[in-house]
């Protein structure tokens, strides 16, 4: 129930005044500890990020040297590719805007369409990580479906678990 209020303002009915009275809060002009905090952020998962990389990118360039079946080398190299497209939820959806909401505290810069979009990103991050595990993952996928169109597990899903030796590789010297 909207009721008029003193000029041309409305007041929709069931709130208290001062929500609509006081100011709202946006990215502060100077820089603080909670931007310094942030910004700390910015760099742990940029680093961990690019040290994962990093990481894989010289083990499977080790796989030359490893005695071990063509299946196992292919299921390496894919693992690989799943971890990249995990890397890059976090680069992309905290990274990124996270770096452009510091430009904007930097430069003061206000716009505020793009900090709604920047914000919108890094909640959504959880959503994107879930989707990009969904998709690469075949039994969390096909799980999924199963739940969504409520339809009986069937047992090679529901009880399915790998392991992997690391003692099963063995080095060539």
């Amino acid at each position: 129930m909207l009721k008029k209020r003193g000029g041309n303002n409305l007041v929709i009915g069931g709130n208290n005044s001062d929500y609509y009275l006081n100011s709202v809060f946006v990215f502060s002009s100077d820089i603080s500890t909670v931007t310094l905090s942030s910004a700390m952020y910015l760099f742990l998962i940029a680093f961990q990020c690019i040290s994962m990389s990093i990481h894989c990118i010289y083990y499977l360039i080790g796989l030359n040297k490893l005695m071990m079946s063509i299946t196992t080398k292919m299921l390496q190299k894919k693992f690989f590719w799943d971890l990249i497209w995990q890397i890059s939820v976090p680069l992309g959806a905290v990274v990124l805007p996270m770096s452009y909401c510091f430009y904007s505290i930097w430069t003061e810069y206000y716009n505020q369409f793009f900090n709604n979009i920047a914000i919108s990103l890094i909640t959504l991050h959880g959503f994107w990580s879930t989707l990009v595990l969904m998709y690469l993952n075949p039994r969390y996928r096909e799980y999924f479906l199963v739940v969504c169109f409520f339809k009986k597990v069937s047992p090679n899903i529901a009880g399915a678990s790998f392991s992997m030796n690391p003692f099963s590789i063995s080095r060539v010297v």
